[in-house]
């Protein structure tokens, strides 16, 4: 597992040999929801765009998405993606090009997938999407125990599961998730807004915030507690997926590449932050790609390619070599790894003590 870790962290910084040498002095991981590999490689898929049972207007979509070449089409749908990332980092799991990332959990959800992803430990043992508290030693709670990032770690996501697959009441980090207010007492003027907003408005969903919300959230909490390490999690591609709506499937997707270019031209924009913070950005699992319907769903045996993940890194350790285009295989649990490794910090995936009977 280290060894693979290594690989990993040497894809993503063929020169740095020493962590001490490594420029990155913070890290943000951002995460959507179940966004297939498919879409972020070759953009819209065409199926699904001229379906009228994924999509209300297909033409209007289709003017908007669709292009005969993918890498028109997916620069369309990620903008910033496929300009800056493209150009100043490195995006890894197109398998039409033979190089995989994949899950190693056998039960492709979202808590198993987080958790493998978080604390580099496929647990088998995470087999539902419950309200329990994650046994497992994640990297951001590790990271949060050291002294350069004790209070310096914190989560801001729109899925309600969060505080649980962080374990807050063992790891102390602070996290927002879910259709829950910020919390603190020197909250800025914007986050009582968005509080106030949040309390007045009609839920989407009741379990995951929208995007926007979670977002702005995330950025009032960087300008004002200044994180070294920041997990923001975005949830919207999923619940549209789920509800068999490509085109705000698709809507969804352009708008958080807008979001994430505005954080990343925001952190360039600040001293803390510019030209000393490595940007990760992944998904917890795949959907299924047997037919037009499994895409909408996600789990083993009954919808194949949902253990099929991509992930994309930018930052002054990186390397700009864009779409990474050599075989290979890599895997969920290395991003645990990679961001220890950026971190400076020495991590190896473990457990706590707790019972298995909670799970």
């Amino acid at each position: 597992m280290k060894r693979q870790w290594i690989i990993l962290c040497l894809l993503f910084s063929w020169y740095a040999s020493d962590a001490q040498e490594l420029k990155t002095e913070n890290v943000i991981l951002i995460t959507f929801d179940g966004l297939r590999w498919q879409e972020v490689f070759s953009g819209a898929d065409k199926k699904l765009l001229r379906s009228e049972k994924y999509c209300a207007s297909p033409d209007e979509v289709a003017a908007q998405f669709w292009h005969r070449d993918p890498a028109v089409r997916r620069k369309r749908l990620m903008p910033f993606f496929w300009s800056t990332l493209a150009t100043e980092g490195q995006l890894i799991g197109n398998r039409r090009l033979g190089n995989k990332m994949s899950l190693t959990t056998k039960y492709w959800i979202s808590y198993s997938g987080y958790n493998e992803m978080l604390s580099g430990y496929p647990d088998p043992d995470v087999q539902h999407n419950r309200k329990v508290n994650n046994r497992n030693v994640t990297i951001l709670e590790w990271a949060n125990r050291q002294p350069l990032y004790s209070g310096k770690v914190a989560v801001v996501g729109s899925w309600d599961m969060f505080p649980y697959i962080i374990n807050t009441e063992r790891s102390g980090i602070y996290v927002n998730a879910g259709n829950v207010p910020a919390t603190g007492s020197n909250l800025t003027v914007k986050e009582h807004l968005l509080n106030a907003q949040l309390a007045q408005m009609q839920l989407r969903w009741p379990a995951v915030r929208q995007d926007t919300l979670t977002f702005q959230y995330a950025m009032e909490y960087l300008k004002r507690e200044h994180p070294r390490v920041l997990h923001l999690a975005f949830g919207g591609t999923d619940e549209y997926a789920h509800k068999g709506k490509y085109d705000a499937y698709l809507r969804i997707i352009y708008q958080s590449d807008a979001m994430i270019q505005e954080l990343w031209e925001w952190l360039q924009s600040q001293e803390q932050y510019r030209n000393k913070t490595t940007l990760i950005i992944a998904t917890d699992h795949g959907r299924g790609h047997l037919d037009r319907r499994s895409w909408k769903k996600h789990g083993r045996i009954w919808y194949p390619g949902s253990n099929h993940v991509w992930v994309a890194v930018i930052g002054p350790d990186t390397p700009p070599v864009g779409e990474v285009k050599v075989k290979a295989r890599h895997y969920q649990y290395q991003i645990a790894g990679t961001i220890a490794y950026f971190l400076g910090l020495r991590f190896s995936p473990h457990q706590s003590p707790q019972s298995l009977s909670s799970w």
